[in-house]
């Protein structure tokens, strides 16, 4: 086969690709050796693939996030997106096939925000409900304490060694 085609640059016939810009003409003469040598790019009707992969990725981000701790969850996160795109590329090298990207991370993207929001407001409003509780039995000054220093209380009981003073003060009541 053989492509007769101008190269120049004025004619404004470069397109861009991931090896960055070639003439148009080196392009479809890719296109062309993929094609005799049956070797093309192909995108499947993947149509349950793509939804499998949208469930399952969009499902495991929203467990990974709601029941890990923030970081974590953050990092499960980018490791999920990070895993899809390393897959789709896998795809792409090995069996030269083009996976859609653009759903599974969008998905994990609105699931990951969805769920972080969910959390945050979920945690305010618990916490408006102990400070509302917790302020009716101690003072101001205590429970700015507590809420600058949260990892210093628990509600489990502790063993220690105290002395306690009993004292009745006569006539008082």
């Amino acid at each position: 086969a053989v492509m007769v085609g101008s190269t120049s640059r004025e004619l404004g016939d470069f397109l861009n690709s991931p090896h960055g810009e070639f003439p148009g003409l080196e392009i479809q003469a890719t296109y062309c050796q993929n094609i005799i040598h049956n070797n093309p790019i192909r995108k499947r009707n993947l149509t349950t693939f793509n939804i499998s992969m949208l469930a399952l990725c969009t499902l495991s981000v929203s467990l990974l996030v709601g029941l890990l701790p923030q970081l974590w969850g953050l990092c499960a996160y980018v490791a999920s997106v990070g895993g899809y795109c390393i897959l789709s590329y896998y795809y792409f090298a090995h069996d030269r096939v083009w996976v859609d990207m653009l759903g599974p991370i969008l998905g994990m993207c609105s699931v990951f925000g969805l769920v972080t929001l969910f959390r945050h407001f979920t945690e305010q409003r618990e916490k408006k409900k102990v400070q509302g509780m917790v302020s009716t039995m101690v003072s101001p000054e205590v429970l700015d304490y507590r809420q600058e220093n949260p990892d210093r209380f628990r509600l489990t009981g502790e063993k220690r060694w105290a002395t306690l003073f009993f004292s009745d003060v006569a006539g008082f009541t």
